[in-house]
């Protein structure tokens, strides 16, 4: 007679895990349940770490340092570069002001010469060409070697033309000789960039401050200085710099 097959016994099942809640206790410390003393390290219910707010505000504080210390040390490092690039940068700012003006030396600007309509439609540029030889022809200069010429500007009935000399000494005998255009209300001056510009205007204000206090003063602008004269003899001599700094003081003043 066959023996009665035992059921297979039931999988046991999974306990809980009993967890209790943390505490912190009144000397700051952290304590679990009623049977986990923190304070105790030889507790044998402490669980894998025990940290204090000491702890954590020590911890916190070295991370702090830490980062702290390696930002120093970048700046330390960043520092010396971050000059070096502003030398650098000053540099090339000031080679390519010499640049500009190297490029400038052989150019002079025209104004007051009268633009027709057929001008407007010379691609080829000989209108223009054709009254730079009157002008040159006026100024008592043989024909010069004249490299570019062009209107500046939008167009108008008196732009200004721009003239590139293929020689500096062309440009230099058209300065010199500018002042046989008489009173012919034709002016050429140095091609300069809008700073130089810039300082020429205030020299030429300053010049008529002196002849409004003045009637005999009269002056001239030179390589960026003003010259003064009276009744027709050397006076005095201001530099940009010095009416600069005039400048900047009477601005403090006020």
């Amino acid at each position: 007679m066959p023996l009665p097959r035992t059921p297979p016994p039931e999988p046991a099942k999974p306990v809980a895990e009993k967890t209790t809640p943390i505490k912190i206790t009144e000397s700051g410390r952290f304590k679990r349940g009623n049977n986990c003393d923190f304070d105790n390290p030889e507790s044998p219910k402490i669980n894998k770490m025990v940290l204090t707010k000491k702890d954590i505000e020590d911890i916190v504080g070295s991370a702090t340092d830490n980062v702290l210390k390696e930002v120093t040390e970048v700046n330390n490092l960043l520092t010396p570069a971050l000059k070096r690039v502003e030398v650098l940068e000053e540099q090339v700012d000031k080679l390519e002001r010499i640049i500009d003006k190297i490029g400038r030396q052989k150019n002079v600007v025209i104004f007051g010469v009268p633009e027709c309509e057929s001008e407007k439609k010379d691609r080829s540029g000989s209108e223009i060409r054709n009254k730079l030889s009157e002008i040159w022809r006026k100024l008592k200069l043989e024909e010069l070697q004249v490299d570019d010429a062009f209107r500046l500007g939008k167009a108008g009935l008196k732009r200004p033309i721009m003239v590139k000399f293929v020689k500096i000494s062309d440009k230099n005998k058209v300065m010199k000789q500018k002042k046989e255009l008489g009173p012919e209300k034709i002016f050429i001056n140095q091609d300069q960039s809008k700073e130089d510009l810039a300082r020429e205007k205030k020299l030429r204000d300053k010049l008529k401050e002196f002849k409004q206090a003045n009637k005999y003063i009269t002056g001239r602008i030179v390589k960026g200085n003003l010259l003064l004269y009276s009744r027709g003899k050397f006076l005095n001599k201001m530099t940009y710099s010095a009416l600069e700094t005039e400048l900047n003081s009477t601005e403090m003043e006020n």
